[in-house]
Formats: structure tokens, C-alpha cells, sequence
């Protein structure tokens, strides 16, 4: 009976194997030459495309743009002539302290033409409010010279508006005051003596003020404030002593009448009150005999009577 296969009985040569293995080798290496071919040729592509091959480079002048399609040349600027111009650019151009100045110069200028500006403006309106004080104040002397005096009031407000003065303020009050104003005259009194503390009319028309509205203690304190500031003042010092005698501090009236300088005739008889008031008839007496010599014959007769009738009780 006959095997199967009988091929596989056979032997090959053994050169056989030798030749196999030479023919793969070969193929091998042709493969990995045409890959390495390859890879070069793609690589000079490349380097073709970016222009960075060193031979069979396009001088610059004749390189073709992509957008237009045409060869640009290069233009080359001389260098003599780029020097010459840097230099006219700095002769036209000018320091930077130069330009500041010149900068300052116009700020200077736009300041003082500001200020001449305001100054103008300024004068403008004093010069108008000077014509408006004028008109103001000629109407209200000439509406108080009429006895007007509440349109005389007015005028002297706008007048003061316009020029605040202290004895246009007093005006304001003492109108307040005629016109019975009373808490007018003490409200512009007191305004007054804060502009002005030495303002005594101010004192005395506030105390006056206040003596109509019946504040008698007010008007004391007020006078009395202007006593120390004003101690040789008479007429003060009366209106003081009257006050005093109106609460019934007739004590303390006699000694404001006691240091009245250069007594006159009335003030010696207006003591000789006060110590008849309180009793001293003696006293009373003596002033009345001193007021007698001093009399030029107005009060000779009463005067006369009021020492008979003193030293008979």
C-alpha cells in the first residue's frame, strides 16, 4: 500500500535555503532605499517651498508675489540721502524745553486773559451795583426827609444789599423804631453790634427797643455792657439812671449821677431827687441850693420853694 505525500519523503538542497534568504535581504535593502529616497526628495520639497534651500535661490529683486503675480524689486535707499533727511527732521523738529516754554508761554497768556477777563467783569458789576446803591439810597433819604418811612425802610434794605454799611444798618433799626417796629430795631441792633462792637447808638436804640416792649431787665443789661465800654458817656449814663430808678434801683441810679462828670444844672437837680426819693432831705437840700447858684433864673422860684419846703419838715 502505497504512502501518502510522498513530496515531503524528498530532501531539498541545502543551497536552496542560502538563496531564499539572499533574495529577502535584497528586497530589503532596495525597500529601505526607496523609503530613504523618498524621505529626501520630500524633504528638499519642503525646503524648495520655504525657501531655504542655499542653491537655486531667486535673487530678491525678481521674486515673484503671490497676490500680484509680477517680480518686485527691491529698492535700496542710498544712505547719504536717509542722513540727510534724519538731519532736516531734527532741524525742523524743536527741543522739548523749547516746547515747553512756548506751552507755558500760552498757558501764561490764557491765564492773564482770564484774569483780565474777570477783572472786567468784576468792575462791570461794581460799577452797576454802585449805580443801583446811588439810586437806593437818594430814594430812601428823600422818602425819610418826607417822613415816608416805610418806603424810606425799603429803599435803605435794597440800599444795604448792595452796600453793607454799619450806619446804613443803624438806619434800618431806628426806622424800625419810629415806626414801632420794636422787635425790628432790637433783631437789626444786634446784627449791627456783631459787624461792629463799638457801635454805641446800636447799644442805645437796642435798649431803648427793648424798654418799649417792656423787657426792662434786657434793656438794663444792655446799657449796662455799654457803661463799661463807654463810662464817660452822660446821656448813657442818664438813660441808665432812669432805667434803674424805673425798676426802683433808685440807689445805684444816685451813683451813676454821683460820677457824671462836669454836672450840669439839671443833672445836680435830677440827684437832688433821687436823695429826696430816698429820704436824705438834707442831702437834697444842698444840691438844691447848688442847682439855685448855678440857676440863670429858669428854675430860681421852684428851686427857691423846694429848699423852704425841705428844711421846714
Amino acid at each position: 500500500m502505497q504512502e501518502k505525500y510522498p513530496m515531503q519523503e524528498k530532501e531539498l538542497h541545502p543551497l536552496t535555503y542560502a538563496k531564499r534568504r539572499r533574495n529577502i535581504l535584497n528586497f530589503v535593502l532596495y525597500l529601505l532605499l526607496a523609503i530613504t529616497i523618498l524621505n529626501f526628495s520630500a524633504l528638499l520639497y519642503v525646503l524648495k517651498e520655504k525657501n531655504m534651500l542655499p542653491f537655486g535661490k531667486k535673487p530678491e529683486s525678481l521674486q515673484m508675489s503671490k497676490e500680484e503675480g509680477k517680480p518686485q524689486k527691491k529698492i535700496f535707499k542710498p544712505v547719504v540721502k536717509a542722513k540727510i533727511q534724519k538731519k532736516e527732521n531734527k532741524k525742523d523738529k524743536k527741543p522739548a524745553s523749547i516746547e515747553n516754554t512756548e506751552a507755558k508761554k500760552e498757558t501764561n497768556k490764557e491765564k492773564l486773559l482770564k484774569v483780565q477777563k474777570t477783572q472786567k467783569e468784576e468792575k462791570s458789576y461794581i460799577a452797576k451795583k454802585s449805580s443801583n446803591f446811588t439810586y437806593f439810597y437818594k430814594k430812601a433819604k428823600a422818602f425819610e426827609e418826607r417822613g415816608d418811612y416805610p418806603d424810606a425802610l425799603i429803599f435803605y434794605k435794597k440800599a444795604y444789599k448792595e452796600n453793607p454799611d454799619t450806619d446804613i444798618l443803624f438806619k434800618i433799626a431806628e426806622l424800625n423804631y419810629k415806626l414801632k417796629g420794636y422787635k425790628g430795631a432790637v433783631k437789626y441792633s444786634k446784627k449791627l453790634l456783631k459787624e461792629n462792637p463799638s457801635y454805641k447808638k446800636a447799644y442805645l436804640l437796642m435798649a431803648k427797643a427793648y424798654k418799649k416792649l417792656g423787657k426792662e431787665k434786657d434793656a438794663i443789661l444792655t446799657l449796662e455792657k455799654t457803661y463799661f465800654k463807654f463810662p464817660e458817656d452822660k446821656y448813657l449814663l442818664k438813660e441808665l439812671a432812669k432805667l434803674y430808678v424805673k425798676t426802683g434801683d433808685i440807689y445805684s441810679a444816685i451813683q451813676l449821677y454821683e460820677n457824671l462828670p462836669e454836672k450840669t444844672e439839671e443833672d445836680v437837680i435830677e440827684l437832688a431827687k433821687l436823695y429826696e426819693k430816698v429820704g436824705d432831705k438834707d442831702k437834697a437840700a444842698k444840691l438844691y441850693i447848688q442847682a439855685l447858684a448855678m440857676d440863670n433864673g429858669e428854675y430860681e422860684a421852684w428851686l427857691q420853694d423846694k429848699i423852704k419846703a425841705l428844711s421846714s419838715r
